[in-house]
């Protein structure tokens, strides 16, 4: 079967200030691809952090891979290269929430899903 590239997940942060599950990859698959964080404001600096766990668990310190990063209005961060082996979590965090758009950070992950 051909592997085509495209979205994998996108999420809003609906809590700030609060760990949230971004996305786990299933049993039995790997993905690889790019991670793109958007700081939708157009007036507000905004932060956030990205962790990714091995084969699940709670984030510890050397899972993190952005702490406290902080984006200008409508600025990207990419993560290229990113390779995810099943039931590895990504894990995110914002300070403040995404409800409406305009307001907060943006997390996407890009990629093909290999089973």
């Amino acid at each position: 079967m051909p592997l085509s590239y495209g979205q994998v997940a996108a999420k809003s942060i609906t809590a700030a200030n609060t760990d949230e599950t971004f996305y786990t990859v299933p049993a039995s698959t790997s993905v690889v691809g790019q991670l793109i964080v958007t700081n939708t404001s157009t007036s507000v600096n905004r932060t956030f952090r990205l962790a990714i766990t091995s084969g699940g668990g709670a984030a510890t310190a050397k899972d993190y891979l952005a702490y406290d990063i902080t984006l200008v209005p409508q600025e990207a961060w990419v993560l290229q290269g990113l390779t995810l082996n099943a039931t590895d979590i990504i894990r995110v965090r914002s300070d403040a929430t995404s409800s409406t758009a305009g307001t907060g950070i943006i997390f996407q992950l890009y990629g093909e899903v290999k089973t």
